[in-house]
């Protein structure tokens, strides 16, 4: 029998190797579209680990165009995503795929920042839906279950299988915070998700998105018993009160009164962090609006018969939906974690849905039988007379490239007669990187440019035409930080007047002993001077518990 579980194991880890192989083996240059995605709505410095973004397409002509028939192994079979190297392919999910509208998808990001690129590749014959699609591999360990909450079917989109069971008056509704949602009747609705979900002794997040225009007293989610049962936590509105319950070895809540812009029949976020170390905080939309101290039941094992409810309150047994709880509206995306998530990620969580097109900037996307170049990295080397301007051939495509790069004191777009200058490399078969050295340039003066590339299959330009000034910039340190007192260090970074036209991201470096998110926050290493100001300040905010040697 030991030989045979042997030969079981060998025969399970020779299948997943090869699995995983037949995807990670992908050359995507090989499909026919890509789009770039970056994340420039979440502007914290905190690095969220393994968050699922929700992307949304949508039919477009922009650039190489998006459109559901482009797929050529319908319906999305040869949908792909990458991390900016364009090759590490990424754990993704299609939650709905409207051929007449929006397909939303949730894509697994590794390390998100503001700085984060992925890509998306479609447009290849004759291939398969990479497994995560289908086995929960886009929602971490850290997910204990993931209702979508677009079918009355209760189920969980991660590997845990945590489904529950739908009842009474339950319909779906189209209109969605993400896709498609379900509907409760606030007489007899409700979703059962069995008695296994405890907290036990972990850390906890609970989320779920609602719309309604009532205030009864009502259930939204969680492990919930009338009566004074331990082992409880769930969220829920009683007497005009939104209420996020703790119930260990004591009962605390964290509440706040219900707003009556929380009836107004638009979608919201409710979320439960607990800390068991520190608190239970209750969020609505990315706000907090309640919390409690819950230390004492740090070591409570949280446990109970009763069952786990969406849309409503359990009964005095635990069994059964409490009569009066019955929630009426609409509910989407329920999610429970093993985690004590940071206020970054509910903030993230809430604008990813509710500002997609703020939080998630869709790229301009293109025609992989052509070359793909980008002068994104900026000029360098940059003086009163001269400076380097730099770019980078991505892709050659399907055939040999010959890059170009046009400069001047104005804007040609891709028009290349409309620019002043231009230079040209030989033509190459690999991706490479290129610089042009300039010099003779005028000081104080705006200067554009934008790299072009083309092979056998037509002609293709950076996406944008990028800047620079041949002006001075100055730093001035206003005042030293005070670590001890928690007050910043303040650096003012200054511009002529002359070039203060145009909005001008600068980069710089930080340097010395003091280590970032240790000594002090970590700075972004950018700054941007809006058009028509000549000046920004950066501060260097110390952590007040950090101690400094001289």
């Amino acid at each position: 029998m030991r030989n045979i579980c042997k030969l079981l194991s060998l025969f399970l880890l020779l299948f997943y190797l090869i699995t995983a192989s037949a995807f990670s083996g992908e050359d995507l240059t090989d499909w026919h579209k890509c789009m770039p995605i970056t994340f420039s709505g979440y502007s914290k410095s905190e690095t969220l680990i393994n968050f699922p973004a929700l992307i949304i397409f949508e039919e477009t002509d922009e650039g190489a165009g998006f459109h559901h028939s482009d797929f050529k192994s319908p319906p999305y079979g040869d949908l792909r995503f990458t991390s900016e190297n364009m090759h590490t392919q990424l754990d993704f999910e299609v939650e709905s795929w409207d051929l007449n509208g929006k397909s939303h998808v949730w894509v697994k990001i590794p390390e998100l920042t503001q700085d984060t690129k992925i890509y998306a590749f479609w447009g290849m014959t004759d291939v398969e839906p990479p497994a995560s699609t289908e086995n929960g591999s886009v929602w971490s360990s850290d997910f204990r279950a993931v209702w979508h909450m677009n079918e009355t079917d209760g189920q969980d989109a991660t590997a845990n299988a945590n489904h529950g069971t739908v009842e009474g008056g339950v319909s779906v509704s189209p209109d969605g915070a993400s896709g498609e949602a379900v509907q409760f009747n606030g007489v007899d609705g409700y979703m059962k998700c069995g008695s296994d979900l405890n907290m036990g002794t972990s850390d906890t997040t609970m989320s779920i998105w609602f719309k309604t225009s009532s205030q009864k007293n009502a259930g939204f989610i969680g492990k919930s018993i009338a009566g004074g049962t331990a082992g409880r936590y769930s969220i829920f509105l009683e007497g005009g009160n939104l209420i996020a319950m703790f119930h260990g070895n004591i009962q605390v809540t964290a509440r706040t009164t219900w707003l009556n812009a929380y009836s107004d029949n638009h979608w919201h976020l409710l979320t439960a962090v607990y800390d068991r170390n520190g608190e239970l905080t209750l969020f609505v939309d990315d706000k907090s609006v309640g919390s409690t101290n819950i230390k004492h039941g740090s070591n409570y094992n949280m446990q109970n018969a009763g069952f786990f409810w969406i849309g409503s309150y359990g009964s005095a047994s635990g069994a059964d939906p409490h009569g009066s709880f019955y929630y009426p509206g609409s509910l989407d995306e329920a999610r429970l974690m093993t985690v004590a998530v940071s206020t970054n990620w509910v903030r993230a969580s809430y604008q990813n849905i509710a500002s997609n097109d703020v939080f998630v900037s869709y790229g301009t996307s293109t025609d992989q039988n052509l070359p793909l170049v980008q002068n994104e990295d900026g000029a360098t080397n940059i003086t009163l007379d001269s400076a380097w301007i730099n770019g980078e051939l991505k892709s050659i495509g399907t055939s040999a490239a010959t890059v170009s790069v046009y400069w001047g004191d104005s804007d040609g777009g891709t028009d290349a007669d409309a620019w002043t200058h231009s230079s040209s490399w030989a033509p190459t078969t690999e991706p490479a990187t290129y610089t042009e050295q300039l010099s003779g340039l005028a000081a104080d003066t705006i200067y554009y440019y934008r790299f072009m590339a083309e092979n056998e299959s037509g002609v293709n330009w950076a996406e944008k035409s990028s800047a620079f000034m041949t002006s001075e910039i100055k730093m001035e340190l206003l005042s030293d930080a005070a670590p001890n007192t928690g007050v910043p260090g303040r650096v003012l970074v200054y511009r002529n007047e002359s070039v203060s036209v145009k909005e001008m991201t600068i980069n710089y470096n930080v340097s010395g002993s003091a280590t970032p998110g240790d000594k002090y926050l970590a700075l972004s290493k950018t700054i941007t001077l809006p058009a028509g100001k000549t000046s920004a300040l950066i501060e260097i905010v110390p952590i007040r518990t950090a101690v400094f040697s001289g």
